[in-house]
């Protein structure tokens, strides 16, 4: 019986609690609006922040992109600017110096056609003082004044007999020698006012004396020379037994250094040659 009792008592409990889940389930908790609108609305917040977020992300990729792109290009702009400069410096400097190249074969030339010039003067003045080197000494102040005329040249002195014994001469050959081969910085009368082997770059020009004995009739060359290349080679033909002849050269100043003239007879062969230093002024 009272086995019974338990067993209808269990049976009772679980119609009640099977009852309680079912009333439950037919009347389940009523619908919130604002719940949903809330939940919804932190949804939305969640969604826009995070889009927010990455569009931030992205736009700063893209910004710090574009500002190194930026700088890429203007890096390459300037390079480029830069090469071209080069370039355009380079090519002024190169017709620069084209330019005083030709320039200074310009003032070469002129200088030689100069020196060509100052050749045939001489060679006419030597004529002339020849002439009145040859006639007697009862005659000579005639001659002399006739001489000035033709020519700012004095005629050349009767020969002093101690000048015979002096070892004047320089070059020698079978038929004639050089007794005087000297720089100077004027000839006046037909004589070198010194005897010089260095020059300042103020001055820019220099003379070339020689004193030619017997080789009248013949021919010999004063051969300018800088840096072993002759810049001019200036024929003087020889008009009488004892003869007087000097050339000049005009320097730029940028022809510092040692400069050599040397007198070659007919032959090829150098009868003399002398040296001169030309040097930079002081400043």
């Amino acid at each position: 019986m009272y086995r019974f009792s338990v067993f209808v008592g269990i049976i009772v409990s679980c119609c009640l609690l099977f009852g309680l889940t079912a009333s439950a389930q037919r009347n389940p908790e009523p619908y919130d609006e604002s719940k949903r609108k809330k939940s919804s609305a932190k949804a939305d917040s969640t969604a826009k922040k995070d889009s927010t977020a990455k569009k931030t992300s992205t736009t700063k990729k893209d910004s710090t992109s574009t500002k190194q792109n930026k700088k890429k290009d203007d890096k390459k702009k300037d390079d480029k600017k830069k090469n071209d400069k080069e370039k355009n410096d380079k090519e002024k400097n190169d017709k620069k110096n084209d330019g005083a190249k030709s320039k200074e074969n310009q003032n070469i030339e002129a200088v030689k056609k100069n020196e060509t010039a100052k050749t045939s003067e001489t060679s006419t003045s030597n004529a002339t003082t020849a002439k009145s080197d040859t006639k007697s000494s009862g005659r000579k102040a005639t001659n002399d004044s006739k001489t000035s005329k033709v020519s700012t040249a004095q005629p050349t002195k009767e020969k002093d007999p101690s000048e015979a014994s002096e070892p004047k001469t320089k070059g020698a050959s079978s038929s004639g020698s050089i007794r005087r081969a000297v720089f100077t910085k004027d000839v006046v009368d037909r004589e070198p006012i010194d005897d010089i082997h260095t020059l300042t770059s103020d001055i820019a020009k220099v003379y070339f004396f020689t004193e030619i004995v017997g080789m009248e009739g013949k021919q010999v060359r004063h051969q300018w020379i800088y840096k072993d290349s002759v810049y001019a080679d200036i024929p003087i033909q020889v008009g009488g037994p004892r003869w007087r002849a000097s050339t000049s050269k005009k320097f730029l100043r940028g022809w510092t250094g040692e400069w050599k003239v040397s007198v070659v007879g007919e032959d090829g062969k150098t009868l003399v040659e002398d040296t001169l230093a030309y040097v930079a002024a002081s400043q």
